[in-house]
């Protein structure tokens, strides 16, 4: 096989939080170029509540002239931000300037790392084109069947598959120095199926994962929808409960419209902590709305809060783990705050 077997996000090489919180500059600032979605998947909330044929005042595009703001105010921060995640709530690739995005976050000077996360079924040679034209470091693509019918199945979705494969093949011989990573969901298959997976997808991509199922939004029962139980991680056959979500320490995530929420599975947009119409960037990563989130979770009280006391993400998708090292945690957060 091509391709190297390992997840999309490093287990290994990873800061340890309890040594560098609180940060002056975000890690990772995540942007959503679209919050509709092609397809309606039955494990996905917004596919199944907010279609592209089913606009609603609270879903559609970000504009151009809001991410510029959003990339712009990164000049703001001590030093570049680490990593830009261009998805969210929907398929990025249906943003008709997704190319420009990528070409202005890679050339702004602030930015590190330029990746995003697709479905995949809109590439085309014309947009993959443009796409690594624009020097993006990394395409994730989840594939969701290995035929036609199981994409159907899945999604909704009919697919020309021979074509899917065709578009991914040009993708990965004229990828440059971008690299490709192609996952899926392991409980989709039997065991003959996994192997076929490897096979089919080993020689389009640079690494490849089986991911297992996990069931991380608020309010969406994917165990319901899927008929099957979620009871592992994403990356390991262990789930940890925890207090505390770090995401919110080092992630920034910013809704098509402008606005904030305080992670990226608040699907709903229930926990808004500031907008870029009225705010910079770097006064929403230092908003009292933010450091309220962070206290509360570091007292280990994020039960009380009607969005996060519901969310799964933490045991079943987050790696990292600061529990042992919150009361610290506490005291350095709120020294920092009273400093500043």
């Amino acid at each position: 096989m091509t391709a190297k077997i390992e997840p999309r996000i490093d287990t290994k090489n990873r800061t340890r939080l309890e040594k560098v919180i609180p940060l002056n500059t975000p890690f990772v600032l995540q942007i959503e170029p679209s919050s509709l979605c092609n397809i309606s998947c039955r494990f996905c909330p917004v596919g199944k509540y907010h279609p592209a044929s089913k606009k609603s005042h609270d879903r559609g595009m970000l504009s151009m002239e809001l991410f510029e703001k959003a990339i712009d105010g990164l000049a703001d921060f001590d030093k570049p931000i680490k990593s830009i995640h261009l998805y969210g709530n929907g398929e990025p690739l249906l943003n008709k300037n997704f190319a420009k995005m990528v070409n202005y976050a890679k050339t702004c000077g602030n930015v590190e790392f330029v990746d995003t996360t697709t479905n995949g079924m809109l590439l085309n040679q014309r947009k993959i084109d443009a796409i690594i034209g624009a020097k993006i470091d990394k395409i994730n693509i989840s594939v969701n069947g290995l035929n036609a019918e199981q994409y159907f199945r899945f999604t909704g979705a009919k697919i020309n598959y021979d074509g899917f494969l065709s578009n991914l093949m040009y993708l990965y011989t004229n990828r440059g120095k971008s690299k490709i990573f192609i996952k899926s969901i392991s409980e989709f298959y039997s065991k003959e199926e996994k192997n076929k997976f490897f096979d089919l997808f080993s020689p389009l991509a640079d690494s490849i994962y089986l991911e297992n199922l996990t069931d991380p939004w608020p309010d969406h029962d994917v165990e319901a929808s899927m008929g099957v139980k979620s009871s592992k991680s994403a990356h390991s056959s262990i789930i940890i409960d925890k207090y505390v979500c770090c995401p919110i320490f080092y992630t920034l995530v910013m809704n098509f419209d402008g606005t904030f929420s305080l992670c990226c599975v608040d699907w709903k947009n229930q926990l808004i902590i500031g907008d870029l119409k009225k705010n910079s960037i770097k006064e929403i990563w230092n908003s009292e709305r933010l450091y309220a989130h962070q206290v509360q979770h570091l007292k280990g009280e994020r039960f009380r809060n009607t969005v996060c006391r519901h969310c799964n993400q933490i045991s079943q998708c987050i790696i990292d783990n600061i529990d042992p090292y919150r009361h610290r945690l506490l005291n350095i957060l709120n020294a920092s705050r009273l400093k500043n």
